[in-house]
């Protein structure tokens, strides 16, 4: 039987590529993953996930970007919106020739780069970091969106300049647990998991927490970064377990009542702290201390996930006990808040892309 020719073209599906220059087991990776396994379910839309596997070092990940994979390139022609997130120096090939051939490029501004980092001594202010700066900048200027998770991240100068930059909040990448088991009246055990460096000022955090606690704290330490080098108030002992994976740090999270979240109050750059989501996933309220922030804090104490240590909070003991007890609702309004739904997946694609908003799979 031959075919009946109805005059009209099966459209093809609008294909987004998600290249991250970081694996699965940094954040990052993890929220560009979620991502593509969202969009994939649209339907018109196919995603693909890229990691890049980038060396350590900032010229060894130059130096991989100029020698590109075959399967790499491939993917890029194959796509018409292309997303990327920062530091988006070390992908600016990417955006670049995507623009070029009139692809849609798609920025997500998690952090700042590299200012924060050379301010805080973390690298060093050489022609090298400047230059990977200016390529950020570039890319930034002539994405077609760049989406930030704050609020606070408008104020920011390299920010503020940006014509095409509006905020969407980072999404959860882990599932809710279960709500963990009630723990013993003392000591306080409050979680802590990331890095362990000048923007954390994780001597001054803890510090502070020991003044807020009111008793007896046991810190517990996830980081591949050592926690020595100043002297632990008299209240608190800490037991540092090393780096883990997120299913194993998942798990000993659920022995805590609370997580510990800590930027430097010198820190003068915005910031969403990734690992809430490790801490609310798992059940646990939020300590948090830092700088103002005033759209994180919101975010925190709007929902009932965090409390906030500002120099003359006490006795938070019983308090972030009673929260963990009774912590469903908070997680419940937090995630729901964080969450890609579907009018968010339209608008990454509708507002970045100009496609029409598309129908669910699945």
């Amino acid at each position: 039987m031959n075919a009946i020719r109805t005059g009209r073209a099966v459209p093809r599906a609008q294909r987004v590529l998600l290249a991250t220059n970081q694996d699965e087991v940094v954040t990052p990776g993890k929220l560009f993953r979620t991502l593509a396994d969202r969009l994939d379910r649209l339907d018109g839309v196919e995603a693909e996930y890229l990691a890049l596997e980038l060396p350590r070092g900032s010229k060894a990940k130059v130096l991989r970007l100029l020698r590109p994979r075959l399967a790499n390139i491939r993917a890029f022609f194959r796509a018409d919106v292309i997303c990327l997130h920062s530091a988006v120096a070390f992908t600016a090939a990417y955006a670049f020739f995507g623009r070029l051939l009139g692809k849609r490029v798609v920025v997500f501004l998690w952090d700042v780069f590299p200012e924060p980092l050379i301010e805080m001594g973390l690298v060093r202010d050489t022609f090298a970091t400047r230059l990977l700066g200016w390529l950020e900048r570039r890319v930034l200027g002539s994405a077609s969106a760049v989406y930030v998770p704050t609020q606070d991240y408008l104020s920011a100068q390299q920010i503020a300049r940006l014509r095409r930059v509006s905020v969407l909040p980072m999404w959860p990448y882990l599932d809710a647990g279960t709500m963990p088991p009630p723990l013993a009246a003392e000591p306080l055990r409050v979680g802590f998991a990331g890095s362990i460096n000048p923007i954390r000022d994780f001597p001054g955090a803890v510090a502070e927490l020991a003044r807020a606690a009111g008793g007896p704290v046991e810190l517990h330490v996830w980081s591949a970064d050592p926690a020595e080098g100043f002297e632990l108030p008299a209240n608190v002992t800490l037991a540092h377990h090393g780096f883990v994976g997120q299913e194993e740090l998942t798990r000993a999270l659920a022995g805590m009542d609370a997580g510990l979240v800590c930027l430097s109050p010198e820190f003068d750059w915005p910031s969403f702290p990734s690992k809430i989501f490790s801490y609310v996933c798992a059940g646990l309220p939020i300590v948090y201390r830092g700088p103002p922030a005033p759209a994180l804090r919101d975010i925190l104490t709007g929902t009932g996930v965090g409390h906030v240590l500002d120099g003359r909070a006490r006795d938070i003991a019983a308090p972030l006990k009673a929260a963990r007890e009774n912590f469903a609702d908070a997680q419940r309004e937090f995630l729901a808040r964080a969450d890609l739904g579907d009018r968010r997946l339209d608008r990454i694609l509708g507002r970045a892309t100009g496609t029409p908003p598309a129908t669910r799979r699945g």
